[in-house]
């Protein structure tokens, strides 16, 4: 007879929290679903009989390896637990339990098992965005014809409320005049309460906003209109932020309503008479020790001399970035290209940084290109 023991697996502190999308955690409830049997694991080594005693060699067996929680709302936290015995005749050793979502931390507190002996992994659920997702827990073991199996998360997540569209893209603003996008919050659920929407980020100084409510009281769908103007005293450059809208619903089975948050990324790209083919250096991603470089070509909307006086990288944390100005040829001094060229170095992370570029364009005297990129270990 198997022997089990009372185990639990621990992410983020407490729990095992598997996230969708933007981010770990949620709010919480104590419904518990136990996971529902499938055809078998998801080990690609051939068995004629995966529930027969290995000889051997340890066997990891876990009869029920997925976890389908059907619809789920946002707001709602759910907990399965899935088992597994050694059905070998050697030491089942588990090297690691390993979620795919980046932000979680995994540990058992006993890691060998002896032949016959089993444990039950406690998952915590916790959902973030909306529809058909699927999540992996990956088990390594010492398994010797699996030793990677997976444990799969499936639900439907059903959201509480929605806002629309995803995303803000101000697109090209013309210096001083300023720019105005909509959003549309959408709230199916009726006990769904509207708390504060704020702007965040970059925009954050040169931005508001204003919230009207387009549905009437108790009609459902609940809907709100939301207008994020951009100040046409805003600055040549580029700039993001976000709109994060806040509110709380009520869980039937929890006496306290739970709170539930959207964010909406924005970004704008404002200028002027000096015209930018971008207003980004956009590193991308790159490895440590690369050398780079990445051109920026500046001009004027209307057709009259350009000069770049000066470009230099200002609170960059690459020690070595540097600025080359060209003017181009024929162009009569029209058009400039700016290179920033650098090496990597050895750090890890994000890139930081500005080009501060000063001209002769009355009103444009200064203009500042940002510089956005990461480095990744070799």
């Amino acid at each position: 007879m198997a022997k089990f023991h009372s185990r639990t697996l621990t992410l983020s502190a407490a729990s095992l929290i598997l996230a969708f999308a933007h981010g770990c955690g949620d709010s919480e409830s104590s419904k518990k679903t136990t996971a529902q049997a499938r055809t078998g694991n998801q080990a690609t080594a051939p068995q004629t009989n995966p529930t027969r005693p290995r000889a051997g060699g340890s066997m990891m067996l876990m009869p029920d390896p997925v976890v389908d929680f059907g619809d789920i709302q946002d707001y709602e936290t759910r907990k399965a637990s899935v088992s597994f015995i050694n059905n070998g005749d050697q030491t089942l050793e588990v090297f690691r339990v390993q979620p795919t979502c980046g932000c979680t931390t995994t540990a058992l507190e006993k890691t060998l098992f002896a032949p016959g002996e089993g444990d039950v992994i406690e998952l915590t659920f916790k959902p973030k965005g909306s529809g058909k997702q699927t999540k992996v827990v990956r088990v390594l073991t010492n398994d010797v014809s699996n030793p990677s199996q997976e444990i799969k998360i499936k639900a439907n997540v059903i959201s509480s409320v929605t806002v629309t569209p995803p995303a803000i893209s101000f697109g090209r603003i013309a210096l001083n005049q300023g720019a105005t996008r909509s959003l549309t919050i959408k709230a199916p659920n009726e006990s769904f309460e509207l708390g504060d929407v704020k702007i965040f980020g970059d925009l954050r100084a040169k931005s508001s906003l204003t919230l009207n409510r387009i549905s009437a009281e108790g009609v459902v769908p609940k809907l709100w209109r939301v207008d994020v103007a951009i100040d046409p005293s805003i600055d040549w450059g580029w700039y993001t932020g976000s709109v994060r809208v806040n509110g709380t619903v009520q869980d039937p089975a929890d006496a306290s309503p739970r709170p539930v948050t959207k964010t909406v990324g924005m970004n704008a790209n404002v200028q002027g008479k000096v015209q930018a083919s971008d207003s980004m250096f956009r590193l991308l991603s790159l490895p440590q020790g690369r050398d780079f470089q990445k051109n920026i070509r500046l001009s004027r909307a209307d057709g009259q001399p350009l000069e770049i006086l000066s470009a230099k990288v200002v609170g960059g944390n690459l020690a070595n970035m540097n600025v080359i100005i060209k003017p181009l040829q024929n162009s009569a001094g029209g058009v400039y290209e700016l290179t920033l060229v650098g090496n990597t170095g050895d750090i890890t992370g994000v890139i930081k940084g500005n080009v501060q570029v000063t001209t002769n364009v009355p009103g444009e005297e200064e203009i500042i290109l940002k510089i956005a990129g990461s480095v990744r270990a070799k």
